[in-house]
């Protein structure tokens, strides 16, 4: 179980990395999904990592723990559990105000239904040009009343037996 958590974290990480190292820089949309809200804000997605035959579910709770001009941090609370075993932890994560988006498409409005609402959402596809998620995609469905944006969001991967993680908004705190 270790390890499939270890992928989720590492293939959701992959997908959301953006390179320093690249000189066409822009605004980052995760960072800005974050700046304009108070410390203590947070926001709550429910969801599964399926690999084959087997299935993690998992909560995923971020919460905005420091804010400056050229980064946000978030502490990422995660409980999972795949066959009866239950894990957690918790990291912390520095957000760049500026990120290389060369594989981020916006893809226009979707509505998506989550926490008993339906939310008006900026669709985004990010592909990864890593070869440890080669051929891997990530949808993300984002809106701006959000602390972090993430309503919805899709990995496929054809890696191993292919590997597929959908999170829904479960709750969020906006202060």
């Amino acid at each position: 179980m270790r390890l499939t958590f270890s992928i989720l974290v590492a293939c959701v990480g992959l997908m959301l990395m953006n390179s320093v190292a690249r000189a066409d820089m822009a605004d980052n949309p995760r960072y800005q999904a974050w700046i304009k809200f108070a410390k203590g804000s947070s926001e709550t997605l429910d969801g599964s990592l399926q690999m084959g035959q087997m299935t993690m579910t998992s909560e995923i709770t971020t919460t905005l723990t420091d804010k400056a001009d050229d980064h946000v941090t978030l502490q990422i609370d995660t409980a999972s559990t795949m066959m009866g075993q239950q894990h957690s932890s918790t990291r912390s994560q520095d957000i760049p105000a500026k990120a290389d988006l060369k594989d981020v498409t916006e893809g226009g409005h979707e509505n998506v239904d989550a926490m008993g609402k339906t939310f008006d959402c900026k669709v985004y596809t990010v592909s990864s040009d890593n070869p440890n998620m080669a051929g891997s995609t990530m949808k993300i469905w984002v809106n701006d009343d959000v602390p972090g944006g993430c309503v919805k969001m899709e990995v496929d991967s054809p890696r191993g037996n292919g590997i597929k993680i959908d999170y829904l908004l479960k709750s969020y705190e906006a202060k």
